[in-house]
Parts: C-alpha cells; sequence; structure tokens
C-alpha cells in the first residue's frame, strides 16, 4: 500500500512540474505575443489534458492492475490540488461551479485516457 501512495505522490508532483513548464510558456506567450483571452483559457484547457494524461499514463504504467481507476484518482487529486490553491488564492466569491465541473471532468477524463493507453 505504501508503494501505491509513494507512487501516486510521485506522478503528482510530475504533472505538477509538467503544468508549471506549460503555464511559464503560456505566460511567455501572453508577454511576447499578446494573446487574447480565449487563447489562454484554451492554453489552460490544454494545460489541464496534457498534465492529466501523462499523470494517468504514468500512473497506470506503474499500477498494473484497475489502471483507469488509478488514473481517474490522478486526474481527480491533480483537480483537487488546482482547487484547494484556488480556493486559497483567489476571490470565493467569484468562482463559478460551473467551470469546476467542467474542469474536474477534463482532468478525470484525461487521467483515465493517460491510464488506458499505459502498458
Amino acid at each position: 500500500m505504501t508503494v501505491k501512495i509513494l507512487n501516486m505522490i510521485k506522478t503528482i508532483a510530475v504533472i505538477y512540474v509538467i503544468t508549471a513548464i506549460i503555464l511559464l510558456g503560456l505566460s511567455f506567450g501572453l508577454y511576447k505575443f499578446n494573446l487574447s483571452e480565449w487563447q489562454i483559457k484554451a492554453g489552460i484547457i490544454i494545460t489541464y489534458i496534457i498534465s492529466s494524461a501523462v499523470g494517468g499514463f504514468m500512473i497506470g504504467s506503474r499500477q498494473k492492475n484497475k489502471r483507469l481507476l488509478w488514473g481517474a484518482l490522478t486526474g481527480f487529486l491533480y483537480f483537487m490540488i488546482l482547487a484547494l490553491i484556488s480556493f486559497i488564492v483567489g476571490n470565493v466569491d467569484e468562482i463559478n461551479i460551473y467551470d469546476m465541473i467542467k474542469t474536474a471532468l477534463i482532468c478525470v477524463t484525461s487521467g483515465c485516457a493517460g491510464s488506458f493507453f499505459s502498458s
């Protein structure tokens, strides 16, 4: 059991490094190319998809049983940490529940998809 938890912690750490790298590239694009609001929103959604899929792939490769479940859990944990950070940093009054549900579904689905393609 501790090996599975350790694998999950390592996976979450890696996908947050990936998220940071992609968001740095996105912020550079905003600075250098004056990206529009919809381009930034699309970039953030793509970041969620890539990070969750990579996490699902990593955890699916490490866990041989119930890979889809592990991928979904990885995507869900990724979303929960994102939501927690948003609650701490952001204004709680401006949180849109529809966007949160959409983001959760994107993360969980991408985690499942990544684990599906793992071997």
